[in-house]
């Protein structure tokens, strides 16, 4: 919707402070985080191939600077 109506291409970073999540979103599947299927609702599958598009990102920043993180 953003790219229509500015009419450019328009990145996404999300930040997350946890390395596992990272880890595993950039590997597609952990097996210590197989329990997210049934209890959050997340496909590690889905958020892998999300970020695989070159205009998304996925960056690592402190807890601190972290307000909400859907990861974890």
């Amino acid at each position: 919707m953003h790219e229509q109506i500015w009419g450019r291409e328009v990145r996404l970073i999300s930040r997350c402070d946890a390395e596992v999540a990272i880890a595993a979103v950039k590997k597609g599947y952990s097996r210590k985080l197989s329990y997210l299927r049934r209890s959050q609702r997340v496909s590690l599958g889905f958020v892998h191939d999300f970020f695989t598009d070159p205009m998304t990102d996925l960056v690592k920043v402190s807890t601190d600077a972290q307000d909400g993180d859907i990861m974890t």
